[in-house]
């Protein structure tokens, strides 16, 4: 049997429609089961959240004082979505994975991809290439020499979505590192 919305009508006798309530409360905790603790038999944290999913859709319409937390399709890829309140700005939250190591990536929200790494001995500058490209653009490289003895300046050349390139005037070989940021 199925959720009956229309159970107890004004007229039902108790004794009569008490199978079919009884499948309404059973239907009910069976969906607010989902997602959720289950309000019987875990009475101590009934109603608090399990897990969130959320289907995709479209762009949330938001009221004043209100956000909306939303699912959505990027790129064939289930993305989460804020969207201010009162229908404002959309900031999408996730996006690229991150990758944890020393020449790793992690992903900002609004669109933003910060990278890092490390370069080992390059004469006199030389070109890095990041670890993962970045899809659409770079928009600044910060470089640091990495010798406590050595106080050389160190410059970018130039960078786009794949690397970049530097040059020091330290010599021989120096080991550098870089963070990086783009979208």
């Amino acid at each position: 049997m199925t959720y009956n919305p229309n159970i107890p009508a004004a007229n039902d006798i108790l004794s009569n429609s008490q199978s079919q309530i009884l499948t309404n409360f059973g239907q009910l905790n069976t969906v607010f089961g989902i997602d959720h603790v289950p309000f019987y038999p875990s009475v101590a944290n009934s109603g608090k959240h399990a897990k969130v999913t959320l289907p995709e859709g479209g762009d949330a319409a938001t009221l004043v004082n209100e956000i909306a937390l939303y699912c959505k399709d990027l790129s064939s890829v289930s993305t989460l979505y804020l969207r201010k309140e009162n229908n404002g700005t959309v900031i999408q939250i996730s996006g690229v994975d991150p990758i944890a190591s020393a020449q790793g990536r992690t992903f900002l929200p609004g669109g933003l991809i910060l990278a890092w790494g490390s370069s080992a001995s390059v004469s006199n500058g030389g070109t890095v290439s990041f670890a993962s490209a970045f899809p659409n653009n770079c928009f600044g490289v910060q470089v640091t020499i990495n010798i406590a003895s050595t106080v050389s300046p160190v410059g970018i050349n130039g960078y786009n979505t794949s690397g970049f390139t530097f040059r020091t005037t330290a010599g021989g070989g120096v080991p550098i590192t870089y963070m990086a940021i783009g979208n």
